[in-house]
């Protein structure tokens, strides 16, 4: 097991539950007060094993919400394809200093797409500042409520 992979699981454990209820800034918000509380990722190699880590669980959404939250100063990037019909293909990577940590394996869907971007989702004021009590047990209950909705 890779040092991050217990932290990494659970961003992306309340970032699953966190999508599948509210809309993805506000995941993105959850999922920031959660990292705050946990070591955050190195840089970029560490990104890289986290999303390794996660490999295709969830949604490249999820994944990304995950890791992005993990790393000071990554974006998230929400894109479509709008060529694919009838319904144009959505995807989500994350951002570094300009470099791009792809969302999905190697061999998954997303990985060989270009898609034009529409949205970007930076990391929100509670990564930037250190996690206080306060935004701990705010954190929880917010988690908390998530699950007894997801239930």
């Amino acid at each position: 097991m890779e040092p991050s992979d217990g932290p990494t699981r659970l961003v992306h454990l309340v970032s699953r539950a966190a999508v599948r209820l509210t809309s993805p800034r506000r995941a993105k918000s959850l999922a920031d007060r959660v990292a705050a509380m946990l070591p955050p990722l190195r840089g970029l190699a560490d990104a890289k094993i986290a999303m390794k880590v996660l490999g295709n669980s969830g949604t490249c959404l999820t994944r990304a919400l995950a890791v992005a939250s993990r790393l000071p100063g990554a974006e998230i990037v929400i894109g479509v394809d709008p060529t694919v019909k009838p319904i144009p293909a959505a995807h989500a990577w994350v951002e570094f200093r300009g470099i791009v940590i792809e969302t999905a394996p190697p061999t998954g869907d997303g990985a060989a797409r270009h898609v034009a971007e529409i949205a970007r989702l930076s990391a929100t004021k509670h990564r930037a500042a250190r996690a206080s009590a306060l935004t701990f047990a705010v954190a929880l209950h917010q988690v908390t409520e998530l699950f007894r909705r997801f239930r």
